[in-house]
């Protein structure tokens, strides 16, 4: 009977306890759910209460490279570490100590879709597939290993909400496949790219820059709707305007002028000049309203020029 230590957190990190429970050639030695600030989170979190009602030894720890915990888990005699969600860096010191390695549980296809962001990153950039991958990793973020892999066509799915729900289905089975896979003998494919990394979200990333191709903005905003929302702002008053709806328009030819004027509306919104040729906006959030945009044309969204400098420069001389 293989000897598992389960890190992670969500509901499916405790699906997947309840899988791996089911199968007589694992044990689960202990779980290790994600940290808070309050440790009070231990007792509370979801896979916290899913571990005791599994009867599994629930370990609690910020660091989860501190020696202490280190030695802890060294007394254990771990064939594999399982990682579903957790939220730390794991160092070579505790990459070592599991006979098997550790496996990880990524939502995305390595190694073009490394790094939290990858969903979104592989979307913008325009790849026809979408997937998930359990690797074993190393000292390097979503290196490593392959074990197994899943892909999906990006092209059948509408939000990235959809691409999220297709990559969480019946994962606890793809990783429990996984966990199985990494004790037989099978083909190694180590993964020796750099690949694509997508780091995660940096604030201010989804502010709109209308300096940008049509074709770069409707996939930024596209790709994140309906679950972050990319803004811009009007400017002068610096009115904040969400974007909830786009539309592009196949009707305007690439031509250069003010980038993030409205050059034309109607009843299904407003058309704004970017870099190449123009976007409709379809469906806005303003001064705390949700409705089909009817700014005036001529209105200009905030870009990043020139003249904008020179104004602070001035007001800092004053």
């Amino acid at each position: 009977m293989k000897r598992i230590l389960f890190f992670g957190t969500s509901t499916k990190a405790c699906l997947t306890l309840r899988k791996i429970k089911k199968n007589k050639t694992l044990k689960v030695v202990g779980v290790v759910p994600r940290f808070k600030k309050n440790l009070k989170y231990f007792d509370k979190g979801i896979l916290a209460k899913e571990t005791k009602s599994l009867g599994y030894k629930l370990f609690k720890t910020y660091n989860i490279n501190s020696k202490s915990f280190l030695n802890l888990i060294k007394n254990l005699k771990i064939d594999l570490i399982c990682n579903y969600g957790h939220n730390q860096l794991f160092k070579s010191d505790l990459l070592k100590i599991p006979k098997f390695g550790c496996l990880n549980f990524h939502p995305g296809l390595l190694p073009y879709g490394r790094g939290s962001g990858a969903i979104v990153g592989e979307i913008i950039n325009s790849k026809n597939l979408i997937g998930r991958t359990c690797h074993l990793m190393n000292d390097k973020f979503d290196s490593g290993i392959i074990i197994k892999q899943e892909s999906f066509s990006i092209s059948k799915f509408k939000s990235l909400s959809e691409i999220e729900n297709a990559l969480k289905k019946d994962s606890e089975k793809f990783y429990l496949e996984s966990i199985l896979r990494v004790f037989k003998k099978f083909k190694i494919k180590k993964i020796k790219k750099f690949g694509t990394y997508y780091p995660k979200f940096s604030e201010g990333d989804n502010f709109v820059n209308w300096n940008d191709s049509s074709d770069v903005i409707y996939k930024k905003i596209k790709s994140r709707l309906p679950g972050m929302i990319s803004v811009s702002f009007i400017r002068n008053t610096l009115e904040k305007v969400n974007i909830l709806g786009i539309k592009k328009a196949k009707e305007v030819k690439p031509y250069i002028f003010v980038n993030g004027q409205v050059i034309d509306k109607s009843n299904k919104g407003v058309l704004v000049k970017t870099a190449d040729t123009a976007i409709w906006l379809t469906y806005v959030e303003y001064k705390g309203v949700k409705k089909i945009p009817n700014f005036k044309i001529g209105t200009c969204f905030q870009t990043i020029n020139i003249s904008d400098f020179i104004k602070l420069l001035y007001k800092r001389r004053k």
